[in-house]
């Protein structure tokens, strides 16, 4: 059982930053140049365990991921307290990785890798640790089997249409299985939930320790448009969604969500030119 002396303070009792949607002169970083559009929001806040944001060149995908990837490990008005998650991010190969998704993902974080939020970064071994015991793996996804061991509590993709759909079925369906997080009360005392050995459900009668139960476990990644799998998987399912026969409704799958994110809607955040170049 572990102690810490508060849930949003780390050992030199500095303040975890509140999580802001309005735009304020220290959320620049985070915004850049402009507010989220409405499909960006949809992919920061969709609750489905599977979700994939599609769009072409310039329509903030990466951004949109890094967003989503810091909210399922901080406190937000759509998952709540998201503490003590346990997180991985990457790209098909680590190189591709550390040379744009990783850059994204420390301007939308205040100070960067010098953030008050950052606990400690252990480049060498590729994780972020947070001062609200949340931490993030650095990954590939050439292929899964250095994930053998792990439980995440979300798994964040760039360039999913890159991806095989084995690798994507490992993470999907082995690795998201973090059930309890590492949360504390007001005393600093860890809360642990209680699980039935047999079913794997949550069994807690306690309102404090049923609120530490991770209840959003998802994968979710960004991609360009490209048939295959995950045309297989998002793009159809939408199309059933959309028709709302009762044929299409016994082949919809709610678990999966497509948000289109459109260059013309990211207009905002581009050049002035980018579109007519």
């Amino acid at each position: 059982m572990r102690k810490r002396r508060h849930l949003y303070h780390d050992s030199d009792n500095m303040t975890w930053p509140d999580w802001n949607l309005s735009r304020t002169p220290d959320r620049e970083i985070i915004y850049r140049n402009g507010e989220p559009y409405s499909a960006q929001y949809d992919f920061y806040t969709s609750k489905a365990k599977f979700i994939c944001g599609a769009g072409g060149f310039g329509g903030g995908k990466t951004h949109a991921l890094a967003r989503r990837a810091l909210a399922m490990m901080i406190e937000t008005p759509w998952f709540g307290d998201l503490s003590g998650n346990i997180g991985c991010i990457g790209r098909k190969t680590l190189k591709s990785f550390e040379e744009t998704t990783l850059p994204e993902f420390w301007k939308i974080i205040p100070g960067g890798k010098r953030s008050p939020w950052i606990r400690k970064y252990y480049k060498k071994d590729g994780m972020i640790e947070f001062v609200n015991e949340s931490t993030l793996q650095f990954t590939h996804f050439d292929e899964a089997e250095h994930l053998q061991s792990y439980n995440f509590g979300f798994v964040a993709i760039d360039q999913m249409e890159q991806l095989y759909w084995e690798v994507f079925k490992v993470l999907g369906y082995d690795r998201i299985r973090n059930k309890v997080l590492t949360r504390f009360n007001s005393s600093g005392i860890q809360i642990i939930p209680e699980f039935d050995p047999e079913t794997g459900k949550c069994v807690s009668a306690d309102p404090e320790k049923l609120a530490a139960w991770l209840q959003y476990q998802c994968v979710f990644g960004v991609c360009n448009p490209r048939r295959g799998w995950i045309y297989d998987k998002f793009v159809k399912n939408e199309y059933y969604r959309k028709l709302n026969t009762p044929e299409t409704k016994r082949r919809y799958n709610p678990k999966y969500h497509l948000v289109t994110l459109s260059t013309f809607d990211n207009m905002a955040n581009l050049p002035p030119d980018y579109i007519e170049n």
